[in-house]
């Protein structure tokens, strides 16, 4: 008697009919078809802090004026709605973080906030990207 177990993979892209395929050969062999697939999207994920370090220029006109941080910001949104078009469980994206902050390891050197701040008076300035951010979180539509 064989008791070998025998595991077939079908690999491809999005569409391309795998799972149409998988259940044809499956039940023409005789085969347990299980969708693996369906696995990961029973699974609830969350994006938490996906955040863009930016060096320090010490100059708040040029730190406010922060268009690598909104293209950072907007493709990760668009990465994230494209696996929720591919069926991911994506529930929720944290940016971090809301207000320049102190570093374990760099200090001040480095600025990952939505939020300017000026570390010896505490003022506090929105960075372009806030206004970018806060558009696209009361639309729900990136550009």
């Amino acid at each position: 008697m064989n008791n070998k177990t025998i595991n077939i993979a079908i690999d491809g892209p999005a569409g391309a009919g795998k799972s149409t395929i998988a259940k044809m050969v499956s039940k023409k062999l005789g085969y347990i078809y299980v969708d693996t697939g369906a696995l990961y999207r029973t699974i609830a994920l969350y994006i938490t802090e996906n955040g863009c370090a930016l060096k320090n220029q010490n100059d708040p006109e040029k730190e406010c004026e922060d268009d690598e941080r909104i293209t950072y910001i907007r493709e990760h949104l668009r990465m994230a709605a494209r696996l929720i078009r591919c069926g991911y469980n994506l529930k929720g994206y944290m940016y971090w973080n809301d207000a320049d902050s102190y570093e374990e390891l760099d200090g001040y050197n480095l600025r990952f906030g939505l939020t300017w701040v000026d570390h010896t008076t505490g003022e506090r300035r929105w960075k372009k990207s806030r206004y970018y951010f806060s558009e696209i979180c009361k639309s729900h539509l990136v550009n």
